[in-house]
This record gives C-alpha cells, sequence and structure tokens, in this order.
C-alpha cells in the first residue's frame, strides 16, 4: 500500500483501505482481547444487522430406564429457553484531524495513535456494559466470611453446586471470577502464599487461578460490585463495527475519521452468575421542586431496578434477602421522590436472579431534602 502523506490521500480509496486494515486490527484485538470476550456467551444464531441475536439455554436431559424410548415410541423433547439479545446499543468514535497536526508524526503515526485510542476506549465501553448486565441480572452471594479466600471460595462453592432445571453442578474449569482491583489485591496476597501458584496465559495476558477457578482483575466493574462469579456463557454480548471512512470537515483544513459500533448485552444463565457487593448503594439528596420532594442522585445500574420508602420511620431490607415491594414506590432513577419535611428515605437497588428479584445495595436511612 503506498504511503499516506497527506491527509486527502486519507479520504482516498487507498487512504480507505489503510484504515479498514488499521480498525480490522482493532476489532479482532477487541474480539479476543477483552475479559468479556473469555467470558462470553459465543452460541448465537442470527444476523446482527437485523438488530438482533438469539442464544438458547437447553434443559437438562433425562436419564430413562433402556427401553423407555421403545416403548413409547419416541424420546423426550428437546427442552430450550430462547433468550433474544437486542443490538440496542449505538456508538461511535469520530475525531477530526487537522492538517497542522500531522507535521510531528506524519499522518500515518498520527493515525495509528489515535486508532489505538479508540480500541483502548471501545474496549472500556464494551467491559463495563458486560459486567453492568451480569450485576444486574443475577444471584446477590452474602457471607459471614471474612478473608477474601474463603469469600470467593464460599461464591465460588455456590455456583458449582447449583442444580435446576438446566445445570446439576458447574466443574470449576468452567467458572470465573472478576474482581475489583481493591478485592484481587487482597486475593494477591494469598496467592503470594502459596507455593506454586496456578496461572495460564490468554488473550488478555497471564491468569491466575484460585482453586482451579480463573481470577482477573478489572477495573470495570459496577460501583460497590467486589466481585463476579460466573459461569462461562452466563453472558451474550454480539458487537458489530464499522469503520467510518475519512472525509473533508466543510470549509475547513481537517479530515474526520472514526468508527461505529454497535452491541447489546443479555443474561442468558442469571443463576450461574454470583455477585458480591458491599452492599451500599451511595446517594445524595437535593432539594425538590418544592415541600412534597426531594431530588436524588444515586450510581444507578443499567438493568437494575430501584425502589424508595419514605416516612417518619422506615426500616431498609437486608442485602441478599428476596425483595418484597409492600410499602416501597418504583422508582426511575431520575424523577423526584415524593416525601415530607422530617421523613427518612431508603433506596433500594434489586437485581433479577433465575426466579427471584433480589436487594444488591441498599442506601443509608437519609434525611429528606424538600424544597421550598
Amino acid at each position: 500500500m503506498a504511503r499516506i502523506e497527506t491527509l486527502a490521500i486519507l479520504a482516498s480509496n487507498t487512504g480507505n483501505d489503510y484504515l479498514a486494515e488499521k480498525y480490522g486490527v482493532v476489532i479482532d484485538n477487541i474480539s479476543n482481547g477483552t475479559i468479556s470476550s473469555q467470558l462470553k456467551n459465543k452460541d448465537l444464531s442470527g444476523d446482527p444487522s437485523t438488530g438482533s441475536v438469539e442464544a438458547k439455554r437447553f434443559c437438562n436431559s433425562k436419564a430413562n430406564p433402556y427401553g423407555t424410548a421403545r416403548a413409547g415410541g419416541k424420546g423426550d423433547k428437546l427442552k430450550a429457553k430462547p433468550v433474544t439479545v437486542a443490538i440496542d446499543t449505538n456508538e461511535e468514535i469520530i475525531e477530526e484531524v487537522e492538517e497542522k497536526d500531522v507535521s510531528l508524526y506524519g499522518v500515518e503515526g498520527l493515525v495509528s495513535r489515535r486508532v489505538s485510542n479508540h480500541e483502548m476506549v471501545m474496549k472500556k465501553s464494551l467491559e463495563k456494559s458486560f459486567f453492568a448486565c451480569a450485576a444486574a441480572h443475577c444471584e446477590v452471594f452474602t457471607t459471614k466470611e471474612t478473608a477474601i479466600e474463603k469469600i470467593v471460595e464460599a461464591a465460588v462453592q455456590q455456583v458449582e453446586n447449583t442444580k435446576n432445571e438446566y445445570v446439576d453442578g458447574v466443574p470449576r474449569e468452567y467458572i470465573s471470577v472478576t474482581l475489583n482491583t481493591t478485592a484481587y489485591g487482597e486475593l494477591a496476597e494469598y496467592f503470594d502464599k502459596v507455593q506454586n501458584p496456578g496461572d495460564y496465559n490468554t488473550a488478555t495476558g497471564k491468569v491466575r487461578v484460585f482453586h482451579n477457578v480463573k481470577c482477573y482483575s478489572s477495573t470495570d466493574l459496577p460501583a460497590g460490585v467486589k466481585f463476579i462469579v460466573m459461569v462461562d456463557g452466563a453472558v451474550a454480548q454480539p458487537v458489530k463495527a464499522n469503520v467510518c471512512n475519512a472525509a473533508k470537515i466543510p470549509f475547513s483544513d481537517a479530515y474526520g475519521f472514526g468508527v461505529f459500533y454497535y452491541h447489546g448485552e443479555k443474561s442468558v444463565m442469571p443463576d450461574l452468575t454470583l455477585t458480591y457487593t458491599d452492599g451500599v448503594l451511595n446517594a445524595t439528596l437535593k432539594a425538590g421542586t418544592d415541600a412534597t420532594h426531594t431530588a436524588a442522585v444515586v450510581d444507578t445500574l443499567k438493568g437494575a431496578k430501584y425502589f424508595y420508602k419514605a416516612g417518619a420511620t422506615v426500616t431498609a431490607p437486608a442485602v441478599g434477602e428476596e425483595f418484597k415491594a409492600t410499602g416501597f414506590t418504583a422508582w426511575d432513577g431520575e424523577e423526584e421522590l415524593v416525601c415530607a419535611s422530617g421523613n427518612k428515605i431508603v433506596i433500594v437497588e434489586v437485581v433479577q436472579g433465575l426466579k427471584t428479584e433480589t436487594v444488591a445495595r441498599v442506601t443509608a436511612k437519609l434525611d429528606a431534602v424538600v424544597g421550598a
């Protein structure tokens, strides 16, 4: 390919081919070089360009006495739960580059630097969305253990011993733990004390193995989540990307280029996704528009549900228990809360497991701040 020496050439067929080649590497790196790419469900059917794909979760087969099918003239029907994954998040990274800015690095050098940054931004976006989905559709883990290695082991065992219509226990080789940096650092101290701790190499680098379970450190877990234990394939995340060819910005000496990407997330196995949080839902109350309302700012989690209770006295539910909505008002995370001066307020975050809604995080009992 001819050398790209000016931004004008970047907008030609030669430049388009160059960008396609650069972003092709980015897409390949994202497909193989993120934690989510190692964990997500890859058994999807359908065409992403239609706006959705489908995953299927098959029920366990049943062992019958020999001759059952022969006597009945048929075998057991295959049971599967279809899970439609909408590709409903549309994002783009489009940047303008001025001709004068290429003097230091050259066109190719500058483009390479920006494309590398675009890759990093896309990875962060996809990782955050993946783990947000996992944390909003899961079982919530609680324990009386205090040592990090005992907490993680207890959580792993809960997933490992899961038995229902879909699964009869899970081998540890299919289970992974993704921890925030603080929890991973604590677990790393345990690793450092162990003779010859296990590890192996993946596209995301060396991965530590804790009691035959893969462990990852991530900066992209939702606020308050210490770690997520999940079975490989528990969350689906189809991704589609299109390169934006370079084009001249009207009435300027600049050219724009970048990438459009589309993705969606859906839990396929919420019963095999376990989240351990600090239990604290951080919230700040501000004066509402009148004497019967207060405004709340909360670090909400996409896909979770929120409820609040206001009164002279309020009782908060316990983290990990099945949520009972009686006495609570559903909240969309944005509307002002109905209350009165002197009220106490509790806001609850609720996530969806396979069969029940569970309390994930709860605010402290906050003092209402009403408007005039």
